[in-house]
């Protein structure tokens, strides 16, 4: 559905990481529309692993709604 990424022209705080920055980076994230994508993404990648991040620079796929945001309620 929509891709976060400081290099794409539609970020929106493009500007400002450009101003910040000397390159774009290597991160980046991404909402998907469905839940059965997103079940289906998490089981069949196979170049991360699946943690939460606590900052390391290790390749992960974090999945924030089931790992760090599991307790926030719904707005």
């Amino acid at each position: 559905q929509r891709v976060y990424y400081p290099g794409l022209d539609d970020f929106p705080g493009r500007d400002r990481h450009r101003r910040q920055a000397s390159g774009d980076g290597a991160v980046f994230s991404f909402e998907l529309k469905k839940k059965t994508a997103v079940r289906r993404l998490l089981e069949t990648v196979r170049l991360p692993i699946i943690a939460p991040s606590l900052g390391g620079v290790e390749t992960i796929l974090t999945h924030c709604w089931s790992m760090s945001h599991a307790a926030v309620p719904a707005a």
